[in-house]
Parts: C-alpha cells; structure tokens; sequence
C-alpha cells in the first residue's frame, strides 16, 4: 500500500457540514442584529427630538409655562407646546405636560411658609411612533425652577 497524504472524503465531508452549521448561524443572528441596531437608532432619534423639545421650553420664561390652561397661547400651554416632529426618517408624536409643584418641605397650600404655592414645574414629553407594526413610546422629564 501506498502511504498518500491528504483529506478522506469523510473529513471534507464532515468540515463542510461544521463550516455550513457555522455560517448558518451568523446568516440567522444577521438580521436580528440589524432589527436591533434599526430600533436603537430610532430610539436615539426620538430621544434627541424630545431632549429638543424640553430645550425648547426652557426657553420660555418661567412664569409663561403654565399648566393646565387651555385657553393660553402658544408656545405656553401644554397642547401648544405638543407637536410631530420628523427626524431623519422617522415622525415622532411630542405631547408636553406640564405640573406644577408645591414642593412639601416649605409647607403646602395655605401653610406653605413663603406664600408661593408653584414652587417648580415638572416638564414631561412624551413620545410616540410607530415602527414596522409597532407603537413605541419613551418619556423624558426635567424639573424647571423659577431663576
């Protein structure tokens, strides 16, 4: 007998089996991994356009932020202040609400120790869009303090 070197059928045969399991696996993970860096972008897009928005409110004087006034016009009342905005390719639904604070710890009501029952204000916005089927929603908040 002749002492050949080189691969039987058998081990080529069971290599391309390993190797074909192998990408079959990185061809079904691929699409998830899209899916998910598609939704993290989305998310980032919502997340800048409403940090957008709670910048575009602290822009407005204090004492023009008012909450739950709607006959008040814009950009100073809740629904005024509520809008859809687009970000590189996505529309986001923007609702503001706005709640003014009787903080506690100076009294409440007609105890409150110096008189002024609107303390802070706290500025939510609310998110909302849809994607492939699907309704997100994100909500940011910050506190406003008068200057």
């Amino acid at each position: 007998m002749r002492n050949e070197r080189g691969f039987t059928l058998i081990e080529v045969v069971i290599s391309a089996v390993i190797f074909l399991i192998a990408i079959a696996g990185v061809l079904y993970l691929f699409p998830r991994g899209m899916r998910s860096i598609a939704r993290t972008k989305e998310q980032t897009q919502a997340v800048n356009l409403g940090q957008e928005k709670i910048e575009e409110i602290r822009g407005v004087a204090y004492s023009s932020i008012t909450a739950g006034i709607p006959s008040s016009a814009p950009p100073y009342k809740n629904s005024a202040l509520s809008d859809t905005a687009a970000g590189w390719d996505l529309a986001v639904s923007r609702t503001v609400t706005v709640q003014a604070v009787d903080d506690a710890r100076d009294g409440t009501g007609g105890a409150d120790s110096d008189g002024d029952m609107d303390d802070y204000k706290k500025i939510s916005v609310t998110l909302k869009w849809a994607s492939k089927g699907e309704t997100h929603e994100i909500q940011l908040s910050t506190i406003l303090t008068k200057r």
